[in-house]
């Protein structure tokens, strides 16, 4: 067997000097600075097919000028470089094209890391240890006005299931505003002064699209807020001054450890495009980010920008607008056609509820085909899915539009499985959440009931109507690790070891289609992102064993060691 392997490694290297080239082996930042640099013995999984659906593998491909320049058997690679090509040995190792990030919230992402962490509390004190700890150390850096904010708890892992309440937080402090959010953004818990900066008082009427929790037989709130009455408050909130630059590499920097070369922001108000254009001017944005601004509040952001649209300034771009139609599954207010499972006494009827109406919802599809622009729409319920369809087919029938523009459902976790086909005539891509069946699936099933519950994150469904559905993470609410995504998508088994419908299972090869290929269509990027050819951006990651031949329960488990952006080595583990 060694001398089998010696005659290998003589017959590699001759082939390679016989196409003019000689092998100079150094590390991947030597390489990639080089004029030109090639990689070879491993897997390069290009994200194309040979025609049969079945995946291209390459043996080598050349890097030149932050572009891929080749791709193919080592022979033909090494035939286009140059004598100053410089080589990285894969020794066994898999090239994937960088995984784009089809959902995001890269400047909320940022945020978070600046204020104190709760997705690991299970007790009402622990939330209170977290906070008062947190105060401690930046109680220092605060200056009158400022809140002490939180981020991440989810009241499925407290006691009896219940979120915390302005007493809870008023243990902490009376005298600074508190603000402390749910994992899923669409809720959170207010402490009495927060609630007073919010106006919110006993007169304080629910807003449309969103609740205002209420003391047992009075008005008098007990300050939990969700969906638009939490986000009215969350625009108040002030943190004591970091710097947003360093904050963003910090997040750009964790997408690069799991492989994303392109993310989103996808919620842009003037706030979060002051961030994203500062880091983007000064140099230290290094990732793609595209933002989709808030439509309903903030559509003149994309009006004074169109220069801007789909075209990157310094890696930021503007792709289009966002708009929320329904709220969380796990947070019970995701808009359904059937009623969630009563708890604890709960009204039998309850369905969740929309945050606008149909009338307003089919006016922000005319302006967004009027302005040939993108609409990407949270809907995680089938009847705010029905609304999203219904308002793209009413305006096509008025207007007569012969393009859509690619509209985006983000989220669809609790889809009728002719949605999706309805989805498909109408043009509307499904960018989903896999990772729910891991993270929250447990619940769903509590939630939903077996029936329902069973099905959420419905790929395959999707796939079988064949559209181009994507994946994401929707950080900060899960960390932005695409490969956990990928195993939840393939494996569909939650934490409990309930295995989900496997019917709405996919293959390996269909699931990094979503964060590849298809997510770069989602973008109108698929002319340079998204695959491994020639003319495409070298954007790309090495790992350390190949999605495709590893076990399907050992995926999550699959390591980045390298990312590489635009040819440059962004990030390393080695």
């Amino acid at each position: 067997m060694k001398k089998i392997c010696i005659l290998l490694c003589i017959f590699t290297a001759l082939c390679f000097s016989a196409c003019g080239s000689k092998i100079r082996d150094v590390s991947i930042n030597d390489a990639l600075n080089a004029d030109s640099s090639v990689f070879y013995n491993g897997s390069i999984v290009t994200m194309t097919d040979d025609g049969t659906g079945k995946p291209v593998i390459a043996e080598a491909l050349l890097v030149s000028g932050g572009k891929i320049t080749a791709v193919g058997s080592k022979e033909e690679v090494l035939k286009k470089a140059g004598s100053g090509t410089m080589f990285f040995n894969l020794e066994g190792k898999t090239i994937l094209p960088g995984f784009i990030d089809a959902h995001s919230h890269i400047t909320a992402y940022a945020q978070t890391l600046s204020i104190a962490q709760l997705g690991q509390v299970t007790s009402f004190d622990e939330i209170v240890e977290v906070m008062e700890t947190f105060l401690k150390a930046n109680e220092s850096k605060m200056k009158p006005g400022d809140w002490l904010v939180g981020f991440g708890y989810d009241n499925n892992n407290l006691p009896d299931k219940k979120h915390p309440t302005k007493e809870i937080l008023d243990r902490i402090s009376t005298t600074i505003p508190i603000s402390i959010t749910h994992a899923s953004g669409h809720m959170g818990v207010l402490n009495s002064k927060a609630l007073e900066v919010c106006g919110i008082t006993a007169d304080t009427p629910d807003p449309q699209g969103g609740k205002i929790g209420r003391e047992p037989g009075t008005t008098e709130p007990d300050g939990y807020v969700e969906e638009q009455a939490f986000m009215a408050c969350t625009a108040k909130t002030k943190i004591p001054d970091v710097s947003m630059n360093e904050l963003i590499v910090r997040a750009q920097n964790a997408y690069f450890q799991y492989g994303i070369t392109t993310t989103q922001d996808a919620r842009v108000f003037e706030k979060e495009f002051g961030m994203l254009t500062a880091a983007a001017d000064s140099g230290d944005l290094k990732i793609d980010v595209v933002g989709y601004v808030d439509l309903k509040d903030a559509a003149s952001l994309a009006l004074e920008h169109r220069d801007m649209h789909n075209v990157y300034k310094n890696h930021f771009k503007i792709g289009g607008y966002k708009i929320y139609l329904d709220g969380s599954p796990q947070g019970r207010t995701a808009w359904l056609t059937e009623p969630y499972v009563p708890l604890n006494g709960s009204d039998p009827s309850y369905c969740g509820y929309p945050v606008h109406t149909d009338e307003e919802v089919e006016d922000f599809v005319r302006f967004s085909i009027g302005e040939g622009m993108s609409l990407h729409a949270h809907c995680n319920g089938d009847a705010a899915a029905d609304q999203f369809i219904n308002a793209f087919k009413k305006v096509v029938a008025e207007t007569g539009a012969k393009d859509v523009f690619r509209p985006t459902m983000i989220h669809t976790q609790i889809i009728r499985p002719e949605q999706f086909s309805e989805m498909a005539e109408v043009g509307i891509i499904p960018s989903m959440f896999p990772a729910h069946v891991w993270y929250w699936g447990d619940v769903h099933l509590e939630n939903l009931g077996e029936a329902r519950g069973m099905i959420v994150s419905a790929v395959n469904s999707a796939r079988k109507a064949g559209l181009k559905y994507t994946f994401h993470q929707d950080t900060p609410v899960i960390p932005p690790n695409m490969m956990e995504t990928i195993w939840c998508a393939v494996e569909r088994i939650t934490k409990n070891g309930v295995q989900l419908a496997a019917s709405e299972k996919v293959s390996v090869y269909d699931a990094l289609k979503a964060v590849t290929v298809n997510a770069a269509h989602e973008i109108w990027e698929e002319n340079f992102k998204g695959s491994l050819e020639p003319g495409k951006i070298a954007d790309l990651i090495v790992l350390d064993s190949n999605p495709l031949t590893v076990p399907p329960e050992n995926l999550r488990d699959v390591k980045i060691l390298h990312t590489v952006k635009e040819g440059s080595l962004v990030f390393s583990a080695e």
